[in-house]
């Protein structure tokens, strides 16, 4: 067996509807293969307890939250208030 260094998956979506079948074996392979950290991105607030429920899913995971610029127009407005609230999670890191 090949002995991989222990990488970051730092920007990932396993949100998207490409991902939805499959989940768990994505996760396992990713740390079979050397992945032992991963952060699902979050491009629209609205759709955080989605992401936030995949990172409470897997020990691996974690989430950052936010809305990508392309998207701003399409997304409500949020308070710092808010934001500032997200990062009371443990699984939150940006």
């Amino acid at each position: 067996m090949i002995a991989y260094p222990l990488i970051t998956d730092s920007h990932c979506h396993l949100d998207f509807p490409d991902f939805n079948e499959g989940l768990d074996d994505i996760v396992e392979r990713a740390a079979q293969n050397g992945v032992h950290r991963m952060v699902t991105i979050c491009t629209r607030l609205p759709e955080e307890p989605k992401v936030r429920a995949i990172a409470e899913r897997y020990e691996n995971v974690f989430y950052a939250a936010g809305t990508h610029p392309m998207n701003a127009a399409k997304v409500p407005l949020v308070t710092t208030e808010e934001l500032l609230s997200l990062s009371e999670h443990p699984k939150f890191v940006a």
